[in-house]
């Protein structure tokens, strides 16, 4: 089964793969205001019938220091690693946490408080197949950065890789900075290195 591999500072945090699943995902992302410069979390979603899904997790949210580096590869794997966490979306578990969020996110307002700017200069060294990239980062008005790779199964052969950098929604008017866009096939591997 295809999965993607995914490793912090050379050891294997996971490989994540399930069957029947639509999607893989791996969400690095930092900002300004953040206790930790980055965190990481590694999820997906699982086909358990023709009208089921199923949320499946490796990894929930995982702070990364400066220095840290994780490693994606798409590899072919007969043993991937078992998630921490299955939640089918019909279970009760599920869509009360849905209810909850769509309450907060009714009833929510931003705090009026000076947030304290704790990584002014933070960016992502990025490396494909050990070969650098570029080094995103964030710019002026810029307050959040992002690398994502996505796989589903309707182009199972590779997964798309982007890194953009941002302001916060409702904040600036600024479009987002596209630092790379491109795809992992087989056995490519891409890094992302924590900088400030």
């Amino acid at each position: 089964m295809i999965c993607i591999a995914v490793h912090r500072n050379d050891e294997l945090v996971c490989k994540a793969g399930i069957a029947n699943a639509s999607l893989l995902s791996v969400i690095l992302a930092g900002g300004l205001y953040d206790d930790d410069p980055t965190s990481f979390h590694v999820a997906g979603l699982q086909d358990l019938s023709e009208e089921r899904n199923a949320h499946v997790y490796w990894v929930h949210e995982t702070p990364l220091s400066v220095g840290n580096r994780l490693s994606f590869t798409l590899v072919q794997c007969d043993e991937p690693s078992p998630p921490i966490e299955v939640k089918a979306t019909d279970s009760s578990v599920y869509l009360e946490e849905q209810r909850e969020f769509e309450e907060f996110e009714k009833n929510y307002m931003e705090p009026e408080r000076q947030l304290d700017v704790r990584w002014p200069t933070l960016g992502l060294r990025l490396m494909f197949n050990s070969e650098d990239l570029v080094a995103a980062r964030l710019l002026d008005g810029e307050e959040q950065i992002m690398c994502s790779i996505h796989w589903d199964k309707w182009r199972p052969e590779r997964c798309r890789v982007y890194v953009r950098s941002f302001a916060s929604r409702g904040q600036g008017t600024a479009t987002p900075t596209d630092w790379f866009r491109g795809f992992l096939e087989l056995g490519d591997r891409f890094e992302v290195s924590v900088h400030v």
